[in-house]
């Protein structure tokens, strides 16, 4: 069985996580194992733990719906998940580096009290942040910066941050990379790397 991906890896886009959950979609249906959506994205999440690739992308990729809000951590069927409202738009993004690994990111946090803390505080006041405002705009505001208060932007990403608040928008980094995007389109962020475009997508894990 081979997996192809569309996007690169090690740079926030979520592909280990929608590499496991495809593979158990493929695998249940090859095999005629009748398990349940549910129960294969628990698989899927358990994968991504064992194998130090990510904590939480399974949940929202399993279900979709647009914008996801992971309000209580854990597998899907475990986990609380709520939506912005929000319509098609575009996002446009620029890699600008090779990305880190997961696996490294998390070792480190569990040794790293300092870096931990930083991250748990981000986290805890960016949600609560959101959540009295379920809107894309604070959507991305927030996730700036949780971005630049933990520290997990790199200088080039914070430069890129830069140069699109200028020209009036606000751009952020997709957790764990060196990707930054944005709202629309942007002309500041052309100066980083080669821009490409999304829509936000609407339908969740599926066969085809």
């Amino acid at each position: 069985m081979d997996t192809r991906f569309e996007v690169p890896l090690r740079n926030g886009f979520g592909a280990s996580g929608a590499g496991a959950l495809s593979t158990a979609l493929a695998l249940n249906d090859a095999l005629s194992l009748r398990l349940t959506l549910n129960e294969l994205a628990q698989i899927a999440h358990l994968a991504e733990i064992e194998n130090g690739t990510g904590l939480g992308d399974v949940v929202a990729e399993t279900f979709g719906g647009g914008v996801v809000i992971r309000k209580k951590a854990g597998a899907p069927g475990i986990g609380e998940i709520d939506r912005i409202p929000t319509r098609s738009i575009t996002v446009s993004y620029a890699v600008l580096g090779r990305g880190i690994e997961t696996r490294r990111m998390l070792r480190d946090a569990s040794h790293d009290k300092e870096l931990r803390r930083r991250i748990n505080n981000a986290g805890k006041a960016s949600m609560r942040a959101l959540l009295r405002e379920p809107t894309i705009e604070n959507f991305m505001r927030c996730s700036q910066n949780f971005a630049l208060k933990t520290g997990l932007a790199s200088e080039r990403c914070v430069d890129a941050i830069e140069a699109v608040a200028a020209e009036g928008k606000i751009a952020s980094v997709a957790m764990l990379g060196e990707t930054v995007f944005v709202v629309g389109e942007s002309e500041a962020l052309r100066e980083f790397g080669d821009v490409k475009t999304s829509k936000i997508s609407f339908s969740g894990a599926k066969l085809l």
